[in-house]
Protein backbone atom coordinates (compact mmCIF):
# COMPACT_ATOMS: atom_id res chain seq x y z
CA UNK A 1 0.00 0.00 0.00
CA UNK A 2 1.40 3.45 -1.24
CA UNK A 3 1.83 6.28 1.60
CA UNK A 4 0.16 9.35 0.37
CA UNK A 5 3.66 11.04 1.17
CA UNK A 6 6.00 8.67 -0.60
CA UNK A 7 7.68 9.15 -3.96
CA UNK A 8 5.74 6.88 -5.73
CA UNK A 9 2.68 9.01 -4.87
CA UNK A 10 4.36 12.03 -5.33
CA UNK A 11 4.93 11.02 -8.94
CA UNK A 12 1.92 9.99 -9.65
CA UNK A 13 -0.04 13.07 -8.59
CA UNK A 14 3.18 14.90 -10.78
CA UNK A 15 2.32 13.06 -13.42
CA UNK A 16 -1.43 13.24 -13.92
CA UNK A 17 -0.89 17.19 -13.13
CA UNK A 18 0.96 17.55 -16.55
CA UNK A 19 -1.59 14.94 -18.54
CA UNK A 20 -4.37 17.65 -17.21
CA UNK A 21 -2.62 20.42 -18.31
CA UNK A 22 -1.30 18.99 -21.43
CA UNK A 23 -5.20 18.24 -22.21
CA UNK A 24 -5.87 21.95 -21.58
CA UNK A 25 -3.60 23.07 -23.41
CA UNK A 26 -4.19 21.18 -26.95
CA UNK A 27 -8.82 21.47 -25.79
CA UNK A 28 -7.28 25.27 -25.68
CA UNK A 29 -5.49 25.24 -29.13
CA UNK A 30 -8.52 23.02 -31.03
CA UNK A 31 -11.52 25.01 -29.59
CA UNK A 32 -9.81 28.69 -31.07
CA UNK A 33 -8.93 26.83 -34.59
CA UNK A 34 -12.43 25.48 -34.46
CA UNK A 35 -13.54 28.88 -34.48
CA UNK A 36 -11.43 30.44 -36.73
CA UNK A 37 -12.55 27.60 -39.33
CA UNK A 38 -15.99 28.58 -38.68
CA UNK A 39 -15.67 32.01 -39.23
CA UNK A 40 -14.00 31.45 -42.40
CA UNK A 41 -17.04 29.18 -43.50
CA UNK A 42 -19.32 31.69 -42.33
CA UNK A 43 -17.56 34.73 -44.47
CA UNK A 44 -16.66 32.71 -47.62
CA UNK A 45 -20.28 31.82 -47.78
CA UNK A 46 -21.43 35.40 -47.47
CA UNK A 47 -18.98 36.98 -50.05
CA UNK A 48 -20.12 33.92 -52.73
CA UNK A 49 -23.52 34.56 -51.51
CA UNK A 50 -24.09 30.80 -51.24
CA UNK A 51 -26.10 30.64 -48.32
CA UNK A 52 -29.26 31.96 -50.46
CA UNK A 53 -29.54 28.63 -52.23
CA UNK A 54 -30.00 27.20 -49.00
CA UNK A 55 -34.28 26.94 -48.69
CA UNK A 56 -35.38 25.43 -45.66
CA UNK A 57 -39.21 24.73 -45.74
CA UNK A 58 -40.74 24.97 -42.16
CA UNK A 59 -44.66 25.54 -41.25
CA UNK A 60 -43.58 27.94 -38.60
CA UNK A 61 -44.48 30.97 -38.16
CA UNK A 62 -41.99 33.13 -39.67
CA UNK A 63 -41.06 35.45 -36.65
CA UNK A 64 -40.76 32.57 -34.19
CA UNK A 65 -39.00 30.59 -36.68
CA UNK A 66 -36.50 33.91 -36.98
CA UNK A 67 -36.15 34.67 -33.49
CA UNK A 68 -35.48 31.28 -32.59
CA UNK A 69 -32.59 31.02 -35.29
CA UNK A 70 -31.00 34.21 -33.65
CA UNK A 71 -31.30 32.73 -30.54
CA UNK A 72 -29.77 29.50 -30.86
CA UNK A 73 -26.77 31.45 -32.27
CA UNK A 74 -26.94 33.79 -29.37
CA UNK A 75 -26.46 30.99 -26.88
CA UNK A 76 -23.96 29.23 -29.00
CA UNK A 77 -21.53 32.42 -29.34
CA UNK A 78 -22.42 32.81 -25.45
CA UNK A 79 -21.19 29.32 -24.55
CA UNK A 80 -18.59 29.31 -26.62
CA UNK A 81 -16.79 32.25 -25.51
CA UNK A 82 -17.13 31.05 -21.51
CA UNK A 83 -15.52 28.05 -22.50
CA UNK A 84 -12.87 29.82 -24.57
CA UNK A 85 -11.80 32.37 -21.88
CA UNK A 86 -12.09 29.54 -18.93
CA UNK A 87 -9.35 27.67 -20.43
CA UNK A 88 -7.20 30.42 -21.55
CA UNK A 89 -7.83 32.25 -18.09
CA UNK A 90 -6.68 28.98 -16.35
CA UNK A 91 -3.75 28.53 -18.78
CA UNK A 92 -2.42 32.10 -19.06
CA UNK A 93 -2.02 32.49 -14.90
CA UNK A 94 -0.56 28.94 -14.94
CA UNK A 95 2.03 30.56 -17.01
CA UNK A 96 2.60 33.58 -15.08
CA UNK A 97 3.18 31.78 -11.32
CA UNK A 98 5.53 29.65 -13.20
CA UNK A 99 7.31 32.34 -14.98
CA UNK A 100 10.09 34.24 -13.56
CA UNK A 101 8.78 37.99 -13.44
CA UNK A 102 8.28 40.25 -11.14
CA UNK A 103 5.72 39.78 -8.39
CA UNK A 104 3.78 43.49 -9.77
CA UNK A 105 3.59 42.06 -12.88
CA UNK A 106 2.35 38.86 -11.89
CA UNK A 107 -0.53 40.91 -10.20
CA UNK A 108 -1.20 43.46 -13.10
CA UNK A 109 -2.03 40.34 -15.73
CA UNK A 110 -3.73 38.47 -13.01
CA UNK A 111 -5.85 41.08 -12.24
CA UNK A 112 -6.45 41.87 -15.64
CA UNK A 113 -8.22 38.56 -16.36
CA UNK A 114 -10.90 40.02 -14.09
CA UNK A 115 -12.70 41.65 -16.72
CA UNK A 116 -12.48 44.05 -19.68
CA UNK A 117 -12.90 46.96 -17.41
CA UNK A 118 -10.71 46.17 -15.14
CA UNK A 119 -8.15 44.93 -18.06
CA UNK A 120 -8.64 48.53 -19.86
CA UNK A 121 -7.94 50.24 -15.97
CA UNK A 122 -4.52 47.97 -15.28
CA UNK A 123 -3.31 49.07 -19.12
CA UNK A 124 -3.94 52.81 -17.91
CA UNK A 125 -2.15 51.79 -14.64
CA UNK A 126 1.06 50.74 -16.95
CA UNK A 127 1.64 54.48 -17.59
CA UNK A 128 2.31 55.37 -14.22
CA UNK A 129 4.32 51.98 -13.51
CA UNK A 130 5.62 49.70 -16.60
CA UNK A 131 5.51 46.08 -15.32
CA UNK A 132 3.84 44.32 -17.74
CA UNK A 133 2.57 46.50 -20.36
CA UNK A 134 2.45 43.61 -23.13
CA UNK A 135 0.80 41.42 -21.49
CA UNK A 136 -2.06 42.89 -20.09
CA UNK A 137 -2.50 44.69 -23.55
CA UNK A 138 -2.86 40.80 -25.21
CA UNK A 139 -5.19 40.07 -21.97
CA UNK A 140 -7.74 43.38 -23.02
CA UNK A 141 -7.03 42.60 -26.83
CA UNK A 142 -8.20 38.91 -26.27
CA UNK A 143 -11.08 40.07 -24.06
CA UNK A 144 -12.17 42.69 -26.47
CA UNK A 145 -12.59 39.82 -29.15
CA UNK A 146 -14.66 37.53 -27.20
CA UNK A 147 -16.74 40.70 -26.74
CA UNK A 148 -16.97 41.77 -30.02
CA UNK A 149 -17.57 38.14 -30.74
CA UNK A 150 -20.60 37.65 -28.48
CA UNK A 151 -22.10 40.84 -29.93
CA UNK A 152 -21.44 39.62 -33.82
CA UNK A 153 -22.46 35.82 -33.27
CA UNK A 154 -25.61 36.35 -34.19
CA UNK A 155 -25.49 38.23 -37.15
CA UNK A 156 -23.41 35.86 -38.98
CA UNK A 157 -25.93 33.72 -39.90
CA UNK A 158 -29.66 34.61 -39.71
CA UNK A 159 -33.14 32.94 -41.24
CA UNK A 160 -34.96 35.05 -43.48
CA UNK A 161 -38.34 34.11 -44.01
CA UNK A 162 -40.17 34.19 -47.34
CA UNK A 163 -43.41 32.82 -48.69
CA UNK A 164 -42.11 30.43 -51.68
CA UNK A 165 -45.54 30.60 -53.23
CA UNK A 166 -46.52 29.59 -57.12
CA UNK A 167 -49.38 28.90 -59.29
CA UNK A 168 -50.45 25.44 -59.62
CA UNK A 169 -53.40 23.29 -60.13
CA UNK A 170 -55.37 20.56 -58.26
CA UNK A 171 -58.05 18.18 -58.83
CA UNK A 172 -61.51 19.54 -57.23
CA UNK A 173 -64.54 17.30 -56.20
CA UNK A 174 -67.47 18.55 -57.63
CA UNK A 175 -70.35 19.90 -54.62
CA UNK A 176 -73.25 20.20 -57.45
CA UNK A 177 -73.97 17.77 -60.78
CA UNK A 178 -74.88 20.36 -63.34
CA UNK A 179 -78.64 20.22 -62.95
CA UNK A 180 -79.04 20.96 -66.98
CA UNK A 181 -77.98 17.62 -66.89
CA UNK A 182 -79.63 15.63 -64.64
CA UNK A 183 -83.10 14.60 -64.92
CA UNK A 184 -85.10 15.67 -62.58
CA UNK A 185 -87.81 13.97 -63.23
CA UNK A 186 -86.05 10.44 -62.15
CA UNK A 187 -84.66 11.74 -58.81
CA UNK A 188 -87.23 14.09 -57.33
CA UNK A 189 -89.29 10.79 -55.80
CA UNK A 190 -85.93 10.17 -54.06
CA UNK A 191 -85.29 13.46 -53.19
CA UNK A 192 -88.47 14.53 -51.97
CA UNK A 193 -88.76 11.44 -49.90
CA UNK A 194 -85.09 11.65 -48.34
CA UNK A 195 -85.51 15.81 -47.17
CA UNK A 196 -88.30 14.25 -44.91
CA UNK A 197 -85.75 11.85 -42.87
CA UNK A 198 -82.40 13.53 -43.27
CA UNK A 199 -83.67 16.98 -42.10
CA UNK A 200 -84.26 15.58 -38.36
CA UNK A 201 -80.56 14.69 -38.05
CA UNK A 202 -78.47 17.89 -39.49
CA UNK A 203 -75.36 17.03 -37.06
CA UNK A 204 -74.56 13.47 -38.85
CA UNK A 205 -74.98 15.58 -42.86
CA UNK A 206 -71.39 15.99 -43.90
CA UNK A 207 -71.34 19.65 -44.96
CA UNK A 208 -67.93 20.00 -46.21
CA UNK A 209 -67.63 22.69 -48.52
CA UNK A 210 -70.76 23.98 -47.80
CA UNK A 211 -71.25 27.93 -46.23
CA UNK A 212 -74.45 29.63 -45.78
CA UNK A 213 -75.99 28.98 -49.38
CA UNK A 214 -72.97 28.88 -51.10
CA UNK A 215 -71.45 24.95 -52.18
CA UNK A 216 -68.07 25.20 -53.20
CA UNK A 217 -65.79 22.62 -55.20
CA UNK A 218 -63.82 20.98 -52.58
CA UNK A 219 -60.03 19.80 -52.91
CA UNK A 220 -59.07 16.33 -52.19
CA UNK A 221 -57.12 15.90 -48.74
CA UNK A 222 -53.26 16.40 -48.98
CA UNK A 223 -53.17 19.29 -51.81
CA UNK A 224 -50.61 21.54 -50.43
CA UNK A 225 -50.77 24.83 -48.46
CA UNK A 226 -51.99 28.05 -49.69
CA UNK A 227 -55.56 29.70 -51.09
CA UNK A 228 -57.18 28.22 -53.88
CA UNK A 229 -59.86 29.20 -56.29
CA UNK A 230 -62.80 27.08 -56.86
CA UNK A 231 -65.88 26.89 -58.30
CA UNK A 232 -69.22 27.23 -56.05
CA UNK A 233 -72.78 27.00 -56.63
CA UNK A 234 -75.22 29.31 -54.53
CA UNK A 235 -78.70 28.28 -54.24
CA UNK A 236 -81.83 30.64 -54.07
CA UNK A 237 -85.63 30.44 -53.83
CA UNK A 238 -88.72 31.86 -55.01
CA UNK A 239 -92.17 31.48 -53.92
CA UNK A 240 -95.19 32.07 -56.14
CA UNK A 241 -98.68 30.63 -55.88
CA UNK A 242 -100.74 28.74 -58.71
CA UNK A 243 -104.12 28.81 -59.23
CA UNK A 244 -106.38 25.45 -59.70
CA UNK A 245 -104.13 23.36 -58.06
CA UNK A 246 -105.41 20.20 -56.84
CA UNK A 247 -103.76 17.23 -54.62
CA UNK A 248 -104.63 13.41 -54.27
CA UNK A 249 -103.66 11.14 -51.74
CA UNK A 250 -102.15 8.45 -52.96
CA UNK A 251 -103.23 5.26 -51.12
CA UNK A 252 -100.42 2.57 -50.27
CA UNK A 253 -97.70 5.26 -50.78
CA UNK A 254 -97.06 6.35 -47.09
CA UNK A 255 -98.79 9.49 -46.83
CA UNK A 256 -97.54 10.85 -50.31
CA UNK A 257 -99.74 12.96 -52.47
CA UNK A 258 -99.81 13.90 -56.62
CA UNK A 259 -100.27 17.52 -56.68
CA UNK A 260 -101.28 18.63 -60.65
CA UNK A 261 -101.11 22.39 -61.48
CA UNK A 262 -103.01 24.06 -64.77
CA UNK A 263 -102.19 27.74 -66.37
CA UNK A 264 -104.46 28.72 -68.55
CA UNK A 265 -104.24 27.21 -72.18
CA UNK A 266 -101.09 25.09 -70.97
CA UNK A 267 -101.27 21.22 -70.19
CA UNK A 268 -101.28 20.22 -66.86
CA UNK A 269 -97.91 19.81 -64.81
CA UNK A 270 -98.15 16.92 -62.22
CA UNK A 271 -95.79 15.70 -59.25
CA UNK A 272 -96.15 12.52 -57.88
CA UNK A 273 -95.90 11.71 -55.49
CA UNK A 274 -95.03 14.38 -52.90
CA UNK A 275 -94.55 14.03 -49.17
CA UNK A 276 -95.73 16.24 -46.51
CA UNK A 277 -93.15 18.40 -44.78
CA UNK A 278 -93.64 20.39 -41.90
CA UNK A 279 -97.55 19.76 -42.44
CA UNK A 280 -98.17 20.70 -45.94
CA UNK A 281 -99.70 17.22 -46.35
CA UNK A 282 -102.60 17.62 -43.32
CA UNK A 283 -103.20 21.05 -45.24
CA UNK A 284 -103.61 19.21 -48.70
CA UNK A 285 -105.51 16.89 -47.19
CA UNK A 286 -108.15 19.68 -45.33
CA UNK A 287 -108.49 21.39 -48.25
CA UNK A 288 -109.01 18.64 -50.82
CA UNK A 289 -112.24 17.62 -48.30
Amino acid sequence: MTEPNSPQASSSRGWWRTWKWAVYTWMCYAFHVILIIIHVVLLALHKFRREQNVVVPSNISNNVASVGVTTILQVFGTGYGILLVWLTQRLALRRDLLQRQTLTATHDKTGAWSGLGAALSTLLDQFKLKAATCGVLLVMLYLGGIAVLHVTSCSLMSLVPFDNTHVANAPTQYGMLNLADLPLDTYWNTATALIRSISGYPGLLNTTGLRGATLYETLPARSGYGNATVAAVTFGAQCYSLTNVSATLNSGLNGSYTVSAADGDQPPVTYSPIYSLCGFGSTLQQNRN
